[in-house]
């Protein structure tokens, strides 16, 4: 199903360090990543560039978790914003540039401070220590440095009151610059490139600016003002001039921390300092003065609790980057609270910006005696290759000082990578991640409160069937359909409710369907065989309704479920409700939270699981491979008993219904002392004749799938050459029967041909039977019979036909 898919993430690097209490907003570690767009080679991908407070810089190589290059800088020194490096491309003549903005430093004036640029400037063939440290000092104060793949000698400065300006690569010459402006303070810019005529679009269209166009995206603020200015600004090069290409004002009651800009559909988002997640959408249109107007849509407004956002001391505490697919990561602290076992957590999340639901979640698993304190900082950036780069720096007063009372503060930073998989969410997709959206929003889940309405219910759940008539009104209906939601809330909070006995609770839900129900009797059987039998006779047996109008709907259905298996009880707690709707078909998987079979599992409720199998149209490949596992691990561990049941349900996990692209996908988790069961199984199955015909193909299909996943494994295991020369065997076998039945083919063609010829005959007969005894006996109904009630000829034009009349 498209959506998104993370990973747990893995270390990269860990720094200790120490920093000035005054340089606690600047930036304590921070992270770059080279453009793909700019360089698409494959090394170039996997590497991140990581600025280290009171250390210096480091370019790391990702896929094999080492240090390229590092750059050393002073104790004292503090950056204003990561360091960007700049790739020289595939030339081994060419230079690479490196570029640290100099927020503050033993060696730095004050009236210096964030105007002066490292420019680490070396060539692909020289040694790492080989580098020229250039040292430039700007009239402005900086905030950011830009790189662009179609700038190829230039760089883009963006200054504190928010100006642009378009230097050399070694900041020798300044080619563009822009006025500064007074009284403004840059909060937030960003650098895009348009797209050209033969990739994706973008929200800016060739008609404002040219393809290929290198745009700047600025939010400026008024000190004590709430309104914050968005201003695109397009890098002419041709004209060697910044040009603005339009601008719009946001008013925000409460300073934002972070933003994002989709640049292909055109959506800013927006993360203040409270914690609520915004989503804009851009406008731009040709106005009648040969402008361009700008306007902001809200289409989203989140309001997340239960996360620290902002930090009075160090500032913004979480990140957000923006993904591709219409994807935003953020990484926040979570409170502690008595759900996550009063401790902080370090959460990513994933939201799409089209529909506002959370695709997926990953908690990172961090020391707690360092990281488990209220003062840690989060960043997160999207990496070209697919993986997003996170640091967690926890920070706090050091015992030691240095010469001159200056304050300083110790900090333990990790640096982690998270791989992720996406796709262009869907609305199948996005309503499947209403309730996982809920909870992690911190809305109260409760069946009557109007907060979950548009995010885990719509509020007329219940749809009854409607008896069409001519006393049928609007009012009418729309009052059957208030009462019958009113009597579905009623009870579906009685059996929501925490002291309810299971007695009561499976006694009220069959009266409310109206349903006789006989009450289980599991007291003459122990076993699992005897279990499944008595379970298999009451699904298949017929329930009758004594009052068709209550239907259940899909919300009634999904609570219930969830209900019966969050129950901490040795068995399925409400059996008698589960098996009744497993018989009408209306369980699925997704309606428990681990999935239905992990949840059968942990209440080792095995006599259920050949129903369910059957029943359940929606198990995911990755559930029945959790079964498989675990089916093989009681195998093993207990044979005597297992034995004679371990066939039969091997069978009916291979034979259900799934994708093969999935469970090639979910057969990795096999593990190689899991492998030789699996074979050794189905090699049996083969030489004893176990294989009925009919799903000769599907476990044929299924040898395919886990031969070719767990191919190396099979040539570079030992113990498993015995079971390839025995599947060898098996499969040349398998080609000498095939070609056997193969030369039947001509011998009975002719018998064949006969009883297909004999069958035709009987259905023509059948069919000239039936045609006489329902003959017409004019010529025009003749007609119309036998066409079919298609009277139009050729091109519109009516068929003439003769009617003849008898007096």
């Amino acid at each position: 199903m498209p959506g998104f898919r993370i990973e747990e993430p893995f270390s990269l690097v860990r720094f200790q360090h120490s920093i000035n209490r005054n340089d606690s907003k600047n930036c304590i570690i921070g992270l770059d990543c080279s453009d793909l767009s700019a360089n698409e080679e494959q090394d170039v991908m996997d590497q991140v560039a990581i600025t280290v407070q009171g250390e210096g810089l480091k370019l790391y190589n990702t896929t094999d978790q080492k240090c390229i290059k590092s750059w050393t800088t002073p104790p004292g020194i503090s950056f204003v914003r990561p360091a960007i490096y700049c790739d020289g491309g595939r030339d081994f003549n060419a230079y690479d540039y490196t570029y640290a903005i100099i927020a503050s430093g033993t060696d730095i004036n004050k009236t210096e401070q964030g105007k002066v640029v490292w420019v680490w400037k070396s060539r692909k063939n020289s040694d790492n220590d080989d580098h020229d440290k250039i040292v430039k000092t700007f009239a402005e104060p900086i905030n950011a440095i830009y790189t662009s793949p179609v700038l190829h000698s230039n760089v883009v400065i963006v200054h504190d009151s928010g100006s642009i300006g378009l230097t050399t690569k070694d900041l020798d010459r300044i080619t563009a610059n822009q006025k500064p402006l007074k009284d403004s303070m840059i909060v937030w810019s960003t650098l895009f490139v348009t797209s050209s005529g033969n990739t994706r679009h973008s929200f800016i269209p060739s008609s404002m600016v040219p393809p290929s166009s290198t745009v700047v995206t600025t939010v400026c603020n008024m000190p004590k003002s709430d309104i914050y200015s968005i201003k695109f600004n397009y890098v002419n090069i041709e004209r060697r001039s910044i040009d603005l290409i339009a601008s719009v004002d946001l008013k925000l009651a409460v300073d934002p921390i972070a933003f994002t800009l989709d640049s292909v559909a055109g959506r800013l988002t927006m993360l203040d300092s409270s914690g609520n997640w915004k989503v804009y959408r851009i406008q731009l249109k040709h106005s009648s003065s040969k402008k361009i107007n700008c306007t902001l849509v809200e289409d989203l407004s989140i309001q997340l609790d239960g996360y620290n956002f902002y930090d009075t001391q160090l500032g913004a505490v979480a990140s957000i980057t923006s993904l591709s697919d219409g994807y935003v990561a953020m990484i926040a602290p979570r409170k502690p609270s008595v759900k996550n076992g009063n401790v902080y957590e370090h959460v990513i999340s994933v939201w799409d910006m089209k529909y506002g639901t959370l695709q997926a979640e990953q908690t990172i698993n961090m020391d707690k005696n360092l990281f488990n304190k209220e003062s840690c900082i989060c960043n997160i950036v999207a990496l070209p290759n697919s993986h997003l780069a996170i640091t967690v720096s926890s920070v706090e007063a050091s015992r030691s000082q240095e010469k001159g009372g200056k304050k300083l503060m110790e900090v333990h930073s990790s640096v982690m990578l998270c791989p992720y998989y996406s796709e262009p969410v869907s609305l199948l997709a996005a309503i499947g991640k209403m309730k996982a959206t809920v909870d992690f929003i911190g809305i109260n889940d409760n069946i009557t409160s109007p907060k979950t309405i548009g995010y885990s219910r719509s509020g007329q759940e219940s749809c009854p069937p409607i008896e069409y008539s001519s006393k049928l009104n609007y009012a009418t209906w729309n009052k059957k359909l208030s009462s019958n939601q009113s009597l579905e809330t009623d009870l579906l909070s009685k059996l929501m409710n925490k002291d309810i006995k299971e007695s009561e609770f499976i006694k009220d839900f069959f009266d409310y369907l109206q349903v006789s129900w006989t009450p289980i009797d599991m007291s003459m059987t122990s076993d699992i065989e005897g279990k499944t039998m008595v379970y298999d006779k009451v699904v298949k047996s017929d329930h009758k309704q004594n009052n068709t109008s209550v239907v259940l709907s899909e919300f009634f259905i999904f609570n219930v479920v969830s209900l019966c298996f969050q129950k901490i009880e040795s068995t399925v707690w409400g059996m008698d409700i589960i098996l009744y709707l497993l018989s009408k078909s209306l369980v699925r998987s997704k309606y428990t939270e681990k999935g239905i079979i992990s949840s059968l599992l942990d209440k080792n409720e095995w006599a259920l699981i050949p129903i369910v199998l059957e029943r359940v149209q929606d198990i995911p490949e990755s559930e029945l491979v959790i079964l498989m596992k675990s089916l093989i691990r009681l195998y093993t561990e207990d044979r005597e008993e297992w034995s004679g049941r371990y066939d039969s349900y091997m069978k009916m996990i291979i034979t259900t219904p799934r994708n093969d692209i999935f469970l090639q996908q979910s057969l990795k988790r096999i593990t190689a002392s899991e492998l030789p069961v699996l074979l050794n199984t189905l090699i049996n199955w083969y030489n004893n004749r176990l294989i009925d015909l009919s799903i000769q193909s599907t476990v044929v299909d299924f040898i395919n799938a886990i031969l070719d996943i767990h191919f190396t494994t099979l040539i570079l295991e030992p113990g498993l050459h015995n079971i390839v020369s025995e599947l060898r065997a098996l499969a040349a076998s398998q080609i000498e029967e095939t070609d056997d039945l193969e030369q039947l083919k001509d011998i009975l063609g002719a018998y064949n041909r006969k009883c297909k010829h004999n069958l035709a005959k009987k259905i023509l007969a059948k069919e000239k039977k039936a045609e006489a005894q329902d003959n017409p006996g004019d010529e025009l109904t003749k007609f119309r019979k036998k066409n079919k009630g298609k009277f139009g000829g050729e091109q519109g034009i009516p068929i003439y036909r003769v009617e003849v009349f008898r007096f």
